[in-house]
């Protein structure tokens, strides 16, 4: 959800209360990063739904099986059960955690490198020679 059109009248914290709103309101809602840009802030957009109100387990259902269940492919993917596609993050930690890494990536089950330009540069200027003292 996160991104309704606010009003003029909209409190600021609007979008973030937004989710936990429509929970208790028994809607069900995904929240999702829309661009491949931000999908590396889908974990905080959620950990934001909930430091809002919003139930924990309801963020990883936000961001999971109900995404799945509105684009009629729950049968397929969203949880993990015999028989669906297996896409599966394994992380050093809570998964909406900032701080939490990406360890594994499975893509229809397959191992999936998370490589890419960032680990490279961090990569190659984490083991150059430090400055004299």
């Amino acid at each position: 959800m996160l991104s309704s059109p606010p009003d003029e009248d909209d409190p600021y914290d609007r979008e973030l209360t937004e989710p936990a709103e429509l929970a208790a309101a028994g809607v069900k809602f995904a929240i999702a990063s829309f661009d491949n840009s931000f999908a590396r802030r889908l974990g905080q957009n959620a950990a934001n739904a909930v430091a809002h109100g919003l139930s924990y387990d309801e963020a990883l259902r936000a961001v999971t099986i109900h995404p799945a269940q509105i684009f009629g492919l729950g049968s397929q993917i969203g949880t993990l059960e015999q028989g669906k596609i297996a896409n599966i993050l394994v992380t050093n930690g809570d998964p909406l955690e900032l701080t939490t890494e990406v360890k594994y990536l499975f893509i229809k089950g397959q191992l999936t490198s998370t490589e890419n330009r960032h680990h490279q540069l961090y990569k190659k200027y984490a083991e150059r020679p430090k400055a004299p003292k």
